[in-house]
This record gives C-alpha cells, sequence and structure tokens, in this order.
C-alpha cells in the first residue's frame, strides 16, 4: 500500500508516517515463506521513504535501526496499548464461576491458552504445551487442569485432549475475559511469528498472572509488571514447565498501576503526540 500512499502523500504535501505491528519479513521469515526477501525488499522500502515509523515495540524499532539500516530520529516507539485502566475488581466471582462451572477443587492450578490454533506459532505453541511442557508437570504431584480455547484445531491435538483427564478444550468461547480472569495463569508459549502477541496484553491488563517465553512478550514492558509476568527462554519446555510447578495457588496479585500507566491507549497517543509535536517531519 505504501506504493499508492508515498506518491499521493508527496503530491498532497502532507506527511507519510507507518505504524508498523511486525517487523513482517522476519514473521514470514520463521514461518518458513520462500517469498520473505520479496518482502523485506518492500518492507524496507516502504519504512526508508516514509517521514517517520511508528514502531510497536522496542525491539522492533531497535531491530529495525539495525537491520534495515534506518535512521535513529525516523522511529519512534509507539507500544501497543490496552482501553482497561485498572486491574478488574471480579477476579475472584470469575474463578468461582470457571471452578464451579468445570468441578475444579480450589487446590487446582488453573492455566489458561487461547487463540486461532490454524495459525502456524499458535499451533507451535499448543504442541509445545501438550507434549512438552504438560507430560513434565505432570511427572509432579502438581494438580494442574489446562482450559484451550479457540479454533480449527488439528485433529491429532484433539484426540490427545479428548484422551486427557487434565485438559479441557473450550473451543469458542463468547466470554473470553471470564476464563482470563478465572484462571490463575495465562500461558504463552510462543516464540515464532514477530510483533506484540496481543493476547498476551489484553490478558495483563485484565489481570492474568503470566507466563511466557522471551520472544513471545516483545512489546510488553516487562518492567512495569514486577511479578505478574515471568519469561523463560524461547522453547526451554523443562523450565516452562517448571515454573507451572513452582507458582502457587493464591489469590491473583494485582497488576500495577505502572502497567497501565504505559500500555493505556490515551497515555500511549499523549506521549506520541508529544513526541511527533517536538520531530521535523518532511513533507
Amino acid at each position: 500500500m505504501s506504493l499508492l500512499i508515498l506518491p499521493i502523500c508527496r503530491i498532497l504535501g502532507i506527511p507519510f508516517l507507518i505504524f508498523s505491528h511486525n517487523i513482517e519479513y522476519t514473521r514470514f521469515k520463521s514461518m518458513g515463506k520462500v517469498w520473505w526477501p520479496l518482502m523485506k525488499m518492500l518492507e524496507s522500502f516502504a519504512y526508508k521513504t516514509a517521514d517517520k515509523v511508528l514502531f510497536i515495540s522496542e525491539e522492533d524499532r531497535q531491530f529495525a535501526i539495525k537491520n534495515i539500516r534506518l535512521m535513529e530520529d525516523k522511529c519512534l516507539n509507539m507500544p501497543y496499548g490496552t482501553s482497561v485502566n485498572q486491574f478488574p475488581m471480579d477476579i475472584a466471582e470469575s474463578r468461582r464461576k470457571v471452578y464451579q462451572s468445570h468441578q475444579l477443587s480450589d487446590d487446582t492450578l488453573s492455566l489458561f491458552y487461547f487463540g486461532p490454533m490454524d495459525y502456524a506459532p499458535n499451533q507451535k505453541g499448543l504442541e509445545n504445551l501438550l507434549y512438552q511442557v504438560l507430560p513434565e508437570v505432570r511427572k509432579t504431584n502438581k494438580k494442574v487442569h489446562l482450559f484451550l480455547a479457540g479454533k480449527n484445531i488439528q485433529n491429532k491435538e484433539l484426540n490427545y485432549i479428548q484422551q486427557s483427564d487434565d485438559i479441557t478444550w473450550l473451543g469458542f468461547v463468547d466470554d473470553l475475559d471470564l476464563y482470563i480472569k478465572g484462571t490463575d495463569v495465562m500461558l504463552n508459549p510462543i516464540w515464532i511469528g514477530g510483533g506484540v502477541k496481543i493476547k498476551l496484553m489484553e490478558s495483563l491488563s485484565l489481570g492474568a498472572t503470566a507466563i511466557s517465553y522471551r520472544s513471545g512478550s516483545f512489546g510488553i514492558n516487562i518492567k512495569t509488571l514486577e511479578d505478574k509476568i515471568t519469561i523463560i527462554e524461547d522453547e526451554d519446555s523443562k523450565a516452562f514447565a517448571q515454573k507451572i510447578i513452582e507458582t502457587p495457588i493464591s489469590d491473583k496479585k494485582k497488576t500495577p498501576k505502572a502497567f497501565y500507566d504505559y500500555h493505556h491507549w490515551e497515555k500511549i497517543t499523549d506521549r506520541t503526540l508529544t513526541q511527533l509535536s517536538l520531530l521535523q517531519i518532511s513533507s
């Protein structure tokens, strides 16, 4: 689209800005798409001809400066945000509803993973959970129950789930927030793909405590979250499982105010407008 927008902006004399949600060519490369070099050419051209590029994560911004060779003053950090501005007050009630609905005992640690399972990063994450992480947890006496939600799950994984007493496949759920707030830990076993994992952002804003692989946490300001998120090195299934084993069953700690101050959309908009007003945008 930049090939169309660029000449129009130049003719009208208005700035050409790009809000980048991913470094797309790296996402397609990690997914094994053979045409990723073409995407790199087009993406590099778009970024270099734009007046300013707003990156959704600091990791992407630094990557573009180093690997696409963009000028640092052209690149701004505009993180993905949330419309939720405070820790929800119905966490305990949501947990009660989930546990009663599925007849879980209070001494069970509930886990939640969700997303469209026909998307390669989510599918890989599901396989990692089912065949590597969960078997490690089962070796202990830790009582856990894994809830899975989404669509288009593979028959192999569905058959595995149906034979497991400690896993529930919910399919598509109308009230996703209930399970985000009503389970003890949100799992984000993602390490391929790019950009911000929106489901992680939304879950954290709704009070979830999360365990995530490092690449899956890009775009989240983890410094604002204290112990609400644990970062595990990519594909370290044993460390991921160990953290689940070590997680106590207790009332969720509140998501820090610093997280909402950084990631709430109004705060992001104010910061971005301030940055743009201080920069010289050529047209």
